[in-house]
């Protein structure tokens, strides 16, 4: 084998890991996405819940394109007295979460970020750079260093999948006694009759 070359057994080992690294990712956007999504169906959920107006939220709207971003400033302003508002609050400041919105954001805006061990990578930004003479030249080859690993955005992602559940458990507890306030007793999973 000449020098630079690599045996069979070592491409195999670096092909599996390139395809594992491949699918940690493909999971990992797809649970971001969904956790973007999950909090706009939450927000529109409380709009329900609490019987807030289109009126009450044109105030919150104001540069901001999102559902919970609106709703979440709406419940800090004029119901932070419910513990649901506090633990989205909670949410909104959370780093993990902050994060995971920030990848989604660049993956649905600007460009899939990229990601160590999946080759060479590339940023969208001019390639044509200016040298000490004021000359243009085009950088060419080597690619750019890669934003994220996969095992920095699971960790991430995971902590923020944590932080909407625990906003989840507190929207079912107050809904719980919306519908109590309203003489309806939810079942819930495990009940029998009569309890």
């Amino acid at each position: 084998m000449s020098r630079g070359e690599l045996d069979p057994a070592t491409l195999e080992r670096l092909g599996n890991e390139m395809a594992a690294i491949y699918y940690e990712r493909y999971y990992v956007d797809d649970a971001a996405l969904r956790l973007y999504s999950a909090g706009e169906h939450v927000a529109n959920a409380l709009i329900f819940m609490l019987g807030v107006t289109q009126k009450q939220l044109r105030p919150y709207r104001k540069n901001r394109t999102s559902q919970q971003g609106a709703v979440g400033r709406f419940l800090a302003d004029r119901r932070r007295d419910l513990p649901l508002s506090r633990s989205i609050g909670q949410l909104a400041r959370s780093p993990d979460w902050r994060a995971a919105m920030t990848y989604r954001n660049e993956w649905v805006h600007e460009q899939p970020p990229t990601v160590q061990g999946l080759g060479i990578v590339y940023h969208r930004r001019r390639r044509w750079r200016s040298g000490a003479d004021r000359s243009l030249y085009l950088g060419i080859g080597g690619g750019d260093s890669p934003k994220y690993t996969t095992t920095k955005l699971i960790q991430t992602v995971r902590g923020a999948l944590d932080g909407i559940l625990r906003v989840l458990d507190y929207a079912v507890m107050h809904y719980d006694t919306v519908l109590e306030a309203r003489g309806i007793r939810r079942r819930r999973a495990g009940m029998q009759d009569g309890e």
